[in-house]
């Protein structure tokens, strides 16, 4: 219809819609951070809880990639997997395989609840719009804010240079690197969605997760059971080199 028009060519259409849908009047916010975009919106609903601007907050990351255009310029740019290999850190991994989600998550200051968020924080490569770089220093610096937790959930985006540089970043910063949790062989890499999509999947879980699926390169197969008062680390990075990362607690 030409009333919406205008209001479609903007990103914030959709933020606007579900204020006005639901009658949400707080204040709305429209991230777009590529891959970080889901975990930045979680981030700084949390702050805004922190700071005392409202009682309780409602995070929405959605993406549907799964257009002619917008898979024919990832394959332009060499992201998309060529063998179909969906193992994120095989050496055989050879791109994305693309996934279409939308999710939503709540937060709130109780003492009820699926998890408790206990940090937030965020930087960027400030390196190249494509690339990361191999030693995965600016990963490293962010993830040494976080304590040791006990599972981690790691970007994982199946480019083999973001498995070499993830992985250097988290051997940097643990001594020994925790056991690691891959979700994009289950759901595909739904783009700004996967990091908040990956909280929901988690959160909904605890303590007890299905585990790995069976025969992924470097991680252990089987469930996880997690205790209370442990931690789980989920990491997400964005292309142009912008990464974010929280943790829950069980």
């Amino acid at each position: 219809m030409k009333r919406f028009s205008a209001s479609n060519t903007i990103h914030s259409e959709i933020a606007a819609a579900v204020s006005i849908e639901l009658g949400i009047r707080g204040p709305w916010q429209m991230l777009s951070s590529g891959c970080s975009s889901g975990l930045d919106a979680l981030g700084m609903a949390w702050m805004a809880l922190r700071a005392g601007l409202t009682q309780r907050a409602l995070v929405l990351a959605v993406d549907l990639p799964l257009l002619p255009e917008l898979i024919a310029a990832f394959q332009e740019t060499h992201l998309l997997s060529t063998n179909g290999v969906n193992d994120p850190l095989s050496a055989l991994t050879t791109g994305l395989h693309l996934g279409e989600a939308g999710v939503a998550v709540t937060l709130e200051i109780s003492d009820a609840g699926l998890a408790e968020m206990t940090h937030y924080a965020a930087n960027s490569d400030a390196y190249d719009s494509l690339m990361i770089p191999e030693d995965g220093a600016p990963l490293a610096e962010l993830l040494s804010s976080f304590s040791r937790p006990a599972l981690i959930c790691p970007h994982a985006t199946g480019t083999l240079n973001h498995a070499q540089s993830e992985m250097q970043a988290l051997r940097t910063t643990f001594a020994e690197v925790p056991p690691l949790l891959l979700l994009k062989p289950f759901t595909g890499h739904t783009l700004g969605a996967c990091g908040l999509l990956d909280i929901a999947l988690i959160a909904s879980a605890l303590p007890n997760l299905p585990g790995n699926t069976l025969g992924l390169t470097g991680v252990g197969a089987g469930p996880v059971h997690l205790k209370s008062g442990d931690e789980i680390l989920k990491i997400a990075s964005g292309m142009g080199g912008h990464n974010a990362a929280v943790t829950l607690r069980v």
